[in-house]
């Protein structure tokens, strides 16, 4: 990414979750402006860039969970507590207790959090990250306009590929965002300015987006040309 986006370039981001991608390129000096459509989601981050040592603080009082029963009962409440330090805790710690990373829904596992996570959330810097809560309902609605030349670069987060809709991936949270993809692709047909989409891998997704740059990566975030080792597709229309 930070090959195809030069320092002190401007960063429109969409879908974001963990925000890897996002904080990377904000410590690398590129501008980034976060749009998020889900409250708690926005929320989570910022309050990390209110004080993220009270997220910290909670995020410690409350892992790991203790057992079965608190997780399931902090799957259905977590969202809706008054509190939005204690909501951004919670958030994390369901997210390390699920194996997809899930915070709604997902069956209970040990806790994946360390010292170390938490560390680095409290060292995170806002300075080139600017958080902007969207009203869209859809998303791609958001952008489907951005066709100004010279503009920021797009960033869009795909997340894990499908054809369509099942009935397991309706929305089961209120974090959580379906994108249709097939719709996300026509869209970018129609988009001048210059876009980059990241997804996990999957082959389909070669062939669908057979007319755009393509790159791949693997587990550690570098470019591989052999998709057998590929996890992360970075595709490009520019």
């Amino acid at each position: 990414l930070k090959e195809l986006i030069p320092p002190e370039s401007r960063v429109d981001s969409y879908f974001m979750f963990g925000g890897a991608a996002e904080l990377s390129l904000a410590a690398s000096k590129r501008h980034v402006t976060a749009h998020l459509s889900r409250r708690p989601l926005y929320d989570f981050w910022k309050c990390l860039e209110v004080d993220s040592s009270i997220v910290v603080a909670m995020v410690r009082s409350f892992n790991p969970l203790p057992d079965k029963t608190t997780f399931y009962l902090f799957q259905q409440k977590w969202h809706t507590y008054p509190d939005p330090f204690m909501r951004a805790a919670l958030l994390l710690v369901l997210n390390r207790h699920t194996e997809e990373g899930t915070v709604s829904h997902g069956e209970f596992v040990k806790s994946s959090l360390n010292p170390l996570t938490l560390s680095y959330l409290t060292k995170l810097d806002f300075s080139y990250l600017q958080l902007k809560l969207e009203e869209e309902a859809d998303m791609i609605e958001t952008f489907s306009g951005a066709n100004t030349e010279g503009a920021s670069t797009l960033l869009i987060n795909g997340g894990r590929f499908s054809h369509s809709y099942f009935p397991e991936s309706k929305l089961r949270g209120p974090e959580e965002t379906i994108i249709d993809h097939l719709e996300l692709k026509a869209t970018l047909d129609t988009i001048t300015q210059p876009t980059l989409v990241l997804y996990k891998y999957d082959p389909a997704l070669v062939e669908l987006y057979q007319d755009y740059k393509i790159y791949l990566a693997d587990g550690h975030g570098t470019r591989t040309h052999d998709p057998k080792f590929a996890q992360e597709v970075i595709i490009a229309n520019f």
